[in-house]
């Protein structure tokens, strides 16, 4: 099968890093877009914050986050595979199946930790995104 959009869920832990690993080869060979992507979950559980907090919160966030993509932005282009960062807001699964699909996703890369726990999404979230999606997912251990 020939991918041609692979979102990969990333962030700075070993998971993270494994999906873009395994993610990295097959964006190569087959000449497919990378689409890195981290979730900032919802900042309503923040209730009792003030404004001010909630906006900082998010903004060390998205510092964060965009500190993660970037060296694998860049490995990605030493290898000359041409991939893209994206920060989404909002429910983990719901935001990655969201995007996919708006993306038209061929494949979603997800690092695991054993069998239940798919990067940082626990057991449940899991393995309802992957009950979920109509592409191809991939769970790298």
């Amino acid at each position: 099968m020939t991918y041609e959009r692979i979102v990969v869920a990333v962030d700075d832990t070993e998971a993270g890093k494994r999906a873009f690993s395994a993610a990295l080869p097959i964006a190569k060979s087959a000449r497919s877009q990378l689409l890195l992507v981290s979730v900032i979950e919802d900042l309503a559980q923040m209730a009792g914050e003030t404004i001010g907090q909630v906006e900082d919160s998010h903004a060390q966030a998205m510092k964060h986050f965009e500190w993660t993509h970037r060296p694998m932005l860049e490995h990605a282009q030493r290898e000359g595979v041409e991939a893209t960062s994206h920060i989404l807001l909002g429910r983990m699964v719901e935001r990655i199946l969201e995007f996919a699909r708006e993306r038209s996703a061929d494949l979603i890369v997800l690092g695991g930790f054993g069998r239940p726990r798919l990067m940082g999404l626990g057991t449940s979230r899991g393995y309802d995104l992957a009950d979920r999606v109509s592409c191809a997912v991939l769970i790298a251990k």
